[in-house]
């Protein structure tokens, strides 16, 4: 160890002028051998406050894919997944779910029929308009 250097209470190695430490090993700190198996113990989970698990829960596409996950629920409805994925897949499949599109279509032609009608009542607003001034 060069002259600068000294040992702190745990074991490091610190130099002079707060350059770089160097770790102990573990045989300098036993203390430091531990294991996080006793993290995971079924003890230090709280009873009753979790919900059961399922470790065969069945996941179904709309595709008609199944495939089995776990879950804290036993049946698992998707509407898409790896099998009809675009991004997996490769191909390009436009959804049309619940007929946007249609429903865009009537929209647009009620829209267009109000201001025809708009536009004609206007019109006829006009001329009753014309007829009195005459």
């Amino acid at each position: 160890m060069p002259a600068n250097d000294a040992k702190n209470d745990d074991g490091f190695t610190v130099r002079a002028f707060g350059a770089a430490r160097s770790a102990p090993s573990l045989i300098e700190r036993p203390h430091a051998r531990w294991s996080c198996a006793g993290c995971y113990n079924a003890k230090a989970v709280k009873s009753k406050i979790h919900p059961k698990w399922y470790p065969e829960a069945r996941v179904h596409c709309a595709c008609g894919n199944m495939f089995v996950t776990g879950s804290t629920l036993p049946e698992i409805a998707v509407e898409i997944c790896a099998a009809c994925h675009p991004l997996f897949t490769g191909q390009q499949k436009l959804v049309d779910t619940a007929g946007r599109v249609d429903k865009f279509n009537q929209r647009s032609a009620a829209a267009r029929r109000k201001q025809e009608e708009a536009a004609a009542r206007k019109a006829a607003r006009e001329a009753k308009k014309a007829a009195a001034e005459l």
